[in-house]
């Protein structure tokens, strides 16, 4: 749990300037993983997507906003 928060830590100041792939190599991680890693993967996408869906500036929203029609 805690490299979860770590992880959602350091997306709320690199997402999406320094670490613009975050989610396409957490979710690529996925494929033919082991069940314990993909909990930890979905634990990790969580706190991420909680931290950021915590931002409040408009350009950190609309970035956010951006990433769900991707998938």
């Amino acid at each position: 749990m805690q490299v979860a928060l770590i992880f959602a830590k350091a997306a709320r100041y690199d997402f999406p300037r320094d670490w613009p792939d975050l989610f396409q190599q957490l979710l690529s991680q996925l494929a033919g993983a082991p069940a314990l890693r993909v909990r930890r993967i979905y634990l990790v996408l969580h706190h991420v997507v909680k931290e950021l869906s915590s931002k409040r500036l408009v350009a950190d929203q609309k970035s956010f906003g951006e990433v769900g029609p991707h998938w």
